[in-house]
């Protein structure tokens, strides 16, 4: 900016376009240091944001509840609900209401690595009462409690070794399921009468 407004004019003297340049120095001296003899620049001012209400797709500027519920971006907008498209479930496998209430399923499902069904309860063991079951009879044994279990579940059991000579004379084990509950029957098919020993049973519910 120095030298700017340095002017040499011909018909004034050398003594007088010495003065106006000197002027001019003082004036360009001012403005660069902002005092009186000169303005200083505004501040650039910053063009304002957008603002009010984005319209994200609903049936009003302002509702985003009816946005995207299925299909691919934007999406068709799903049908209105009783608070503006609360999501029905059927109440069975999935349950919430749409609105306070979250969407979660009613009954868990987990896959095995295998992916080759549900996995199940882990096996429980119980211990047989090692007491005279009368011939033909069918003998209870301590109850098992495993919750999820209903008369419509199977059930499946094993011994943790080999079967003590009082359980190869005609010994069969029935696995009945309740509520809650797997019991084991000792059943005696025979005309006599068998004690059969106390023996750890291993029972896993399949369904």
């Amino acid at each position: 900016m120095a030298g700017k407004y340095k002017i040499e004019l011909r018909d004034l003297s050398r003594d007088s376009v010495n003065q106006l340049n000197k002027q001019f120095d003082k004036i360009e001296t001012d403005i660069k240091k902002g005092g009186s003899g000169g303005t200083a620049a505004p501040a650039p001012t910053p063009a304002p944001s957008p603002s009010g209400p984005v319209n994200l797709g609903g049936s009003s500027p302002n509702n985003v509840t009816e946005i995207n519920k299925g299909g691919s971006s934007p999406g068709p907008v799903g049908p209105p609900g009783p608070a503006g498209g609360a999501v029905q479930t059927d109440g069975t496998t999935i349950g919430g209401d749409g609105e306070g209430t979250p969407i979660f399923l009613e009954v868990p499902v987990t896959l095995n690595d295998g992916g080759t069904g549900i996995v199940q309860n882990e096996m429980q063991q119980i211990i047989t009462n090692g007491t005279l079951i009368a011939a033909g009879t069918a003998q209870a044994q301590p109850p098992l409690t495993i919750f999820g279990v209903t008369t419509n579940s199977a059930a499946m059991w094993s011994l943790p070794n080999a079967p003590d000579a009082t359980w190869q004379t005609g010994i069969a084990v029935i696995l009945v399921c309740t509520n809650d509950t797997v019991t084991a029957y000792l059943v005696n098919g025979t005309a006599g009468s068998i004690t059969p020993i106390a023996q750890v049973l291993n029972i896993k519910v399949i369904i």
